[in-house]
């Protein structure tokens, strides 16, 4: 069953919540914004704005880093950057067409903005960003312009930008006092990197623990005027060996969390660290793969990340509007892309799912819109897109997903998207399916896929329209009984609608991934979750995942390490 928690933030507090100098930076920006505007209004420029956004985003970061029991490195600082949007021409037709190109046209920006109050620092500032961006826009919406002429008449494509919608104030979050807490965590970190390293064929271990806030002061002239935050915080554990033909295999994993104390006890970390070391250390000794194609399993979290690529970036709406695109389900709204018993939403609004923090979570978008949980596929058949202020089809409305790093374009991106069944079976009828499948195929095992850490898609027109996804830890599941088989240099490939349509069963255990998300706008925070899904057909290769020697010198005495040694020092 899912069961989601909605954010802890309350999009309906009031300006007298916010600090006298978040107030008066709003303030600030609002009348320098007025001025700015009226200026490009002028009707005497060639090509007038008809559309200004700042948006001045604060960030608190802090990191520490830890190998072989030491902080090896330590950061703490604090940053401001600020976004300037600039819109010229028309709602219909402006500099943000997915003709122009996203760097320089106009929109981002992600430049240095003082920290210290003075107002005319801020207002220098805010004039040389504006200007420049100005002139971005006016470069881009020039190509625009000319590659709508040379499409000449034809059918209508939606607008632009969209008109205003349902806009947040204020959606505040304190900063975190971290004093007391951090302390805390370095004596942990320490720890960890050590109790990672306790085995000889380990040939690296890292442990990473970060904190970013986030404060964004977000005004537009389409009467947007928010304050929200945003607390991320991870820790990290990564570790690696060296097989005897010199391919480095590695094992990683993280939490995840709104906060320090969603973090989980000292027992758990610890168990986490030494079930990596163990499987590290298996890895090396297991066979290389060889190209397959059969049945597989995909465990819920290697299922989570292949939805998040195969099938969540193609329901971004802005890969629905330009002609570059693949557009995969660009015409297949009402009509089914997955089997029957699936459903697919993307709930940012969420802050957790079964008791697990959802690391997509947000009250407000990067545009200044309320997040929404949109119901993507119901029973199988596509519902909706995840859209940001620039419409999909005529008339559409934002439905709170547009997101950017600082200094891009917001467009349509995923947040939490989370793959629900309203028939599952347990584990165990998924591995005796499996192994079903196999032997009416005449193939020797099944694929189960354990854990995959990443991947990538491509959904240009000028490629193919394919995917590749990277597991680390793959199973053979033999049909004749033999034990299970750990195999690497593994990587899954295909295309997206021959893999999707291959899903004949789902389990009964929601699993979550948490990372970030590299695409147009820049890295963002995102989670996927599912249940683990059984595939009748599915592609792998050998990876090209790159051998090196081996070390020449021995690895320096350890210091013994037990695990209970290891529980104390992290408590």
């Amino acid at each position: 069953m899912v069961a989601l928690q909605a954010g802890d933030l309350a999009p309906t507090q009031t300006a007298d919540d916010l600090s006298a100098g978040t107030r008066a930076l709003m303030d600030l920006l609002e009348k320098v914004q007025q001025e700015h505007y009226r200026e490009l209004l002028d009707a005497s420029l060639d090509v007038p704005a008809y559309y200004l956004g700042y948006d001045v985003i604060d960030a608190r970061a802090r990191w520490l880093g830890a190998r072989s029991g030491a902080i090896i490195e330590e950061l703490d600082e604090r940053t401001r950057l600020v976004d300037v949007d600039v819109r010229v021409g028309t709602r219909a037709l402006d500099n943000g067409n997915p003709t122009a190109a996203y760097e320089r046209n106009g929109l981002g920006a992600g430049a240095s903005f003082p920290l210290d109050p003075a107002p005319l620092a801020l207002r220098q500032r805010l004039w040389e960003v504006t200007d420049a961006q100005y002139a971005a826009a006016l470069e881009a919406h020039a190509q625009v312009s000319s590659e709508a002429q040379l499409q000449g008449p034809g059918l209508s494509p939606p607008d632009d930008f969209g008109p205003p919608t349902s806009r947040v104030n204020h959606a505040w979050r304190p900063p975190l006092d971290m004093r007391e807490a951090w302390g805390r965590w370095r004596t942990r970190v320490r720890a960890l990197s050590q109790l990672l390293e306790e085995d000889d064929h380990i040939l690296s271990a890292r442990v990473t623990m970060q904190l970013v806030e986030q404060t964004h002061h977000l005004l537009d002239t389409d009467g947007g005027r928010s304050v929200h935050a945003t607390t991320r915080v991870r820790l990290a554990m990564e570790v690696s060996a060296q097989a005897e033909d010199g391919m480095t295999v590695e094992r990683f994993a993280s939490f995840d969390g709104q906060s320090l104390a969603a973090l989980p006890d000292e027992e758990t970390v610890v168990e986490v660290a030494l079930r990596l070391r163990r499987e590290v250390v298996a890895l090396r000794e297991a066979p290389l793969a060889t190209p397959f194609s059969g049945p597989a399993i995909l465990d819920g979290r290697a299922a989570a990340v292949f939805f998040h690529e195969v099938f969540g970036h193609r329901l971004e709406g802005h890969r629905q509007r330009s002609r570059s695109e693949g557009q995969t389900f660009a015409q297949k709204m009402g009509a089914p892309v997955l089997p029957p018993f699936l459903d697919v939403v993307d709930d940012p609004t969420a802050a957790s799912l079964n008791g697990q923090p959802l690391a997509g979570h947000y009250v407000v978008d990067d545009e200044g819109v309320a997040s929404e949980a949109v119901v993507l596929v119901e029973d199988g058949v596509l519902r909706d897109f995840l859209r940001s202020r620039a419409p999909v089809f005529e008339g559409d409305r934002s439905n709170g997903h547009g997101r950017r790093a600082p200094g891009y374009q917001a467009v349509a991106r995923q947040g939490n998207l989370i793959v629900s069944a309203n028939v599952t079976v347990s584990e165990q009828t998924l591995r005796d399916s499996l192994v079903k499948l196999a032997r009416r195929q005449g193939k020797p095992y099944g694929l189960w896929f354990k854990e995959i850490v990443g991947g990538y898609t491509t959904t240009e027109l000028s490629g193919a329209q394919a995917f590749e996804v990277l597991p680390v830890l793959v199973l053979r599941v033999y049909v004749d009984g033999r034990p299970d088989e750990l195999v690497r240099g593994v990587d899954i490939v295909g295309t997206p609608l021959a893999a999707l349509e291959t899903i004949v069963a789902a389990g009964d255990r929601m699993e979550v991934f948490n990372g970030v998300c590299g695409a147009e706008s820049g890295w963002v925070p995102v989670s996927a979750s599912s249940p683990a899904l059984l595939l009748e057909q599915l592609e792998i290769e050998r990876s090209d995942r790159a051998s090196d020697r081996a070390t020449l010198l021995g690895p320096p005495a350890r210091e013994d390490l037990t695990v209970d040694r290891a529980r104390r020092r992290i408590r």
